[in-house]
């Protein structure tokens, strides 16, 4: 009878595992969505800074010729 009780542990562990396994791969996928999604925002913020970096090059040569 020991041998039975033996293997329903080990199938009960087996079973906690895969469960907690299955569990991990959803937290990953997750994780993996947020960083698609931050590395959008990203690419947008540096296109905002690309875009202010150029009017305020604008705006000082502006300002340089109105002084001449």
């Amino acid at each position: 009878m020991e041998i039975w009780q033996f293997v329903e542990r080990q199938l009960a562990e087996k079973e906690v595992l895969a469960q907690n396994l299955t569990e991990a791969r959803e937290e990953i996928k997750m994780l993996e969505a947020k960083v698609r999604q931050m590395e959008g925002q990203s690419d947008d913020l540096k296109t905002e800074v690309v875009n202010q970096s150029v009017v305020c090059t604008y705006v000082v040569i502006v300002f340089v010729l109105c002084l001449y």
